[in-house]
């Protein structure tokens, strides 16, 4: 709340709930077109009034629903929802970056770990691949992965669970492509137009980008049981595809979170016991470390909320 936040993606937004297709002049630069690349967010988009005052107040709620999760009465709900709300940058990027709506992704993340119903898991993973059709592939691999190593194992039901969802999703993204009536530059052509000079201006801030991932595996004092090689190798990848994006710390955030979850998970199980020095230091690390996106670090945004407001006409300074 110090660090503020930024409506983002509003005038996109509302083209597209006003109907609008690529063609109308708000998608007249290609780097806008991504959004496109969301079916579950052009439905709700879709069925929402035009105005910008309810898409803002939308995209404010989903931004903030993980929060719900402290109050559970569930100790291990609560638990997790504390991780990832307190030691992991997930709301902080998600009321930067409202329009997005990572808040939504949060939450089914975190409900794949507290339900227990197979059926509810694959809901899940079903919504976060219409949702974010390219980031589900690493957050389902990345859950698998972190089942096997600190749990020791996988059964054939997740396995379907996990790839049958996935697999129904994309079967579905690209019927959806297919029937938009119009072709757009996916999130895929604007990062390969610009590699070298996002890879090169990423590399240079990665240790800040990825220092609460690393906070976490180094203070959490959790232990996995097999594949100790195999989930590091599979954190340098998701690292890399971090580095590929325009928002770093953002995108590192949610394709790792299962693994942190995963983590927090056999703290309880393993009974762990965690120094209270170490939580209130994770605590200050990522209140006080600003996220690395498209803007660089985001120390103050409170500026780009005035703006919207005087730009949309609610008030102006």
């Amino acid at each position: 709340m110090i660090s503020g936040i930024r409506f983002s993606d509003g005038s996109m937004l509302l083209a597209i709930a006003r109907g609008a297709t690529v063609d109308e002049p708000t998608f007249t630069n290609s780097a806008t077109q991504y959004v496109w690349d969301s079916p579950l967010k052009i439905i709700i988009l879709q069925l929402l009034p035009a105005k910008i005052i309810i898409i803002a107040l939308t995209f404010g709620f989903l931004g903030i629903l993980p929060l719900i999760g402290l109050i559970s009465k569930d100790y291990y709900k609560f638990w997790i929802t504390f991780v990832v709300i307190f030691l992991t940058p997930a709301v902080k990027v998600s009321i930067q970056n409202l329009g997005v709506g990572d808040g939504l992704i949060f939450l089914f993340i975190i409900m794949i770990f507290v339900n227990r119903n197979q059926f509810l898991v694959a809901v899940s993973l079903f919504l976060i691949a219409l949702w974010h059709p390219q980031q589900s592939f690493f957050i389902g691999i990345s859950y698998l992965l972190a089942r096997y190593c600190y749990l020791g194992e996988i059964n054939k039901k997740q396995l379907v669970t996990v790839f049958g969802s996935l697999g129904i999703a994309a079967l579905i993204f690209f019927f959806y492509k297919s029937t938009l009536g119009f072709s757009y530059s996916g999130r895929e052509v604007y990062m390969a137009s610009r590699i070298n000079e996002l890879l090169h201006h990423n590399l240079i801030y990665a240790p800040i980008a990825f220092a609460p991932i690393i906070f976490w595996f180094l203070l959490s004092g959790v232990r996995v049981k097999k594949g100790t090689g195999l989930l590091s190798l599979w954190l340098c990848g998701l690292a890399f595809v971090s580095l590929l994006t325009t928002d770093v710390t953002r995108v590192m955030t949610i394709i790792s979170l299962p693994i942190v979850i995963m983590g927090a998970n056999n703290i309880l199980i393993d009974k762990v016991v965690v120094p209270p020095w170490k939580f209130v230091f994770g605590v200050t690390l990522i209140a006080l470390l600003p996220p690395f996106s498209w803007s660089g670090f985001d120390y103050f945004l409170w500026n780009d909320l005035i703006r919207d407001f005087c730009k949309w006409g609610v008030y102006c300074w």
